[in-house]
């Protein structure tokens, strides 16, 4: 990076680890013989990229948002251009996978969580809340509803959606 580094996520199967920067890039870089091994930079961001997030299964994709308000996926087989970009509601400041890989949830400075089908590509639903989100958990599945795990300034709490 030409700039302070944001965030930092592995992928699945820990061959990867990724890092997001002030400098409107992702660094994906290999791990081998306790070494970092740079193998190339993604860019597309027009701003910082804030949130970097792999699949939970599939170890080429990689999730990425900014404050420039896209959340951009990437098949890092094919690095130099993105599967797709994301016009989000608002500037997202929390990320998170859901263990199936099906959604990606999206918090925003509004305390805005918008779940984003990975599949489409497109937001499917939003959930706006009166508390100030400070992280995203996870996204949990029961029988009858969806649960979002999410921090709440000091306090941790699980919410219907």
């Amino acid at each position: 990076h030409n700039s302070k580094a944001h965030c930092v996520s592995w992928n699945c199967t820990g061959k990867y680890i990724a890092s997001g920067s002030l400098d409107k890039t992702a660094i994906v870089q290999s791990f081998k013989e306790e070494r970092l091994s740079r193998e190339f930079s993604l860019k597309g961001h027009e701003d910082v990229v804030d949130q970097i997030a792999w699949h939970p299964s599939d170890p080429n994709m990689l999730s990425t948002v900014s404050t420039d308000k896209t959340l951009r996926l990437w098949d890092i087989r094919t690095p130099q251009k993105t599967v797709a970009c994301i016009t989000t509601k608002g500037e997202v400041i929390n990320m998170t996978w859901k263990s199936d890989g099906s959604t990606i949830a999206l918090g925003n400075k509004d305390d805005l969580v918008c779940f984003v089908d990975y599949k489409t590509h497109k937001i499917i639903a939003d959930k706006q809340f009166d508390l100030r989100l400070t992280r995203l958990g996870g996204i949990i599945l029961t029988s009858t509803s969806i649960l979002l795990q999410v921090t709440v300034q000091s306090t941790s709490l699980r919410t219907p959606l």
